[in-house]
């Protein structure tokens, strides 16, 4: 009888916790990576819809397939599309942003709802596409152990090792909507006699690289610290920035040519 009651204990903290848990950092680690980054005033029912369509606007302007298209939204913003003045009129309309698994489609979207807490901070809303994320859940354990020295009952024990990424080559399929001022600022170079330097937003993070690749996915990124030595002639130096300890997200992608 006590290990059928541990058995229901488990599955609840595993619904309740662990679950949870993971969805929270696969979100935090797909707004760290987004590609695409807008930033904006907080949302209404009058600006909701324009802004949902902004992300499908990014989304064809970058190829990402129409299929499998998500965004993830608190529920609070869900009622925000339901009460949205573009659907006065269409009853019918309304009805099918209640479906069952999701709560709707619009257009090429489809709107999941998710706690708010789940969602980082700043961030209204995050639109995905399925081929541009991964979330590897590489070990997934849980057993009773029915006699554990010390204790005098059956001992509940379980191992969960995952996380998130965004696909680099991919980056576009990932879209974040974040409220005013909470997108980094797109660094500058400045090139003296002898050295360059790169200069953000005060506290920002910034990353870059040197080979021309993408800085936010790079494995040849590094984190700027002080002004390093003029390079070659026509070398591409990319740089990003970002602050996400105080929810400030990826700004756009410096590209400079060494003169």
């Amino acid at each position: 009888q006590m290990l059928k009651r541990a058995g229901r204990w488990l599955t609840q903290q595993i619904g309740e916790r662990v679950t949870p848990e993971i969805d929270k950092h696969n979100l935090k680690k797909w707004a760290q990576g987004a590609g695409g980054v807008f930033a904006g005033a907080a949302l209404t029912k009058d600006t909701i819809i324009d802004r949902l369509l902004d992300a499908e606007v990014f989304f064809e302007e970058n190829n990402v397939p129409e299929t499998d298209r998500y965004v993830y939204m608190p529920s609070s913003t869900f009622k925000l599309v339901r009460l949205a003045g573009e659907f006065d009129g269409c009853d019918d309309a309304r009805q099918k942003l209640i479906l069952k698994g999701y709560k709707g489609d619009l257009n090429t979207l489809k709107i999941v709802t998710v706690p708010s807490r789940y969602l980082p901070a700043n961030v209204n809303f995050i639109a995905t596409y399925k081929g541009s994320v991964l979330a590897p859940h590489t070990l997934h354990t849980a057993r009773i152990l029915e006699v554990a020295q010390g204790y005098d009952g059956p001992v509940i024990e379980g191992h969960d090792i995952f996380d998130a990424f965004v696909i680099g080559k991919k980056c576009e399929g990932v879209y974040i909507d974040v409220l005013t001022g909470k997108k980094g600022t797109t660094p500058t170079a400045t090139k003296s006699t002898s050295t360059t330097s790169i200069a953000a937003g005060s506290g920002e993070t910034i990353k870059y690289t040197l080979d021309g690749s993408d800085p936010r996915y790079s494995k040849t990124a590094q984190v700027y610290s002080a002004a390093f030595s003029n390079p070659v002639k026509g070398t591409v130096i990319k740089a990003v920035a970002y602050d996400y300890a105080n929810g400030v997200y990826n700004s756009d992608v410096m590209e400079h040519v060494a003169a």
